[in-house]
């Protein structure tokens, strides 16, 4: 398992620290194609695509992704939690 320490210090750019969607999923406790998926949804973005397979997300994602599997535990669709993330 990551550290938060190792999870943020893994590339950066000039504002944010970036981590690769792998660390974000072992860090969260889900598995990559999960963090992909909620990718291609919507609910998680992007902040630097590198070659066809690498995706690194910015430090609000991990926030972003707790708030998902929270709701996603309660029961709301991801529909539902994509209009809950979007007013906030």
């Amino acid at each position: 398992m990551y550290s938060m320490r190792f999870f943020f210090r893994t590339r950066q750019t000039m504002h944010q620290p970036l981590v690769s969607s792998k660390k974000l999923a072992a860090v969260n406790g889900m598995t990559l194609s999960t963090i992909h998926y909620y990718t291609t949804v919507g609910l998680l973005k992007v902040r630097r695509r590198v070659g066809n397979k690498r995706f690194y997300h910015c430090r609000e994602a991990h926030a972003r992704l707790k708030q998902v599997a929270r709701l996603r535990q309660q029961g709301y669709s991801l529909a539902l939690i994509r209009q809950v993330l979007e007013k906030r």
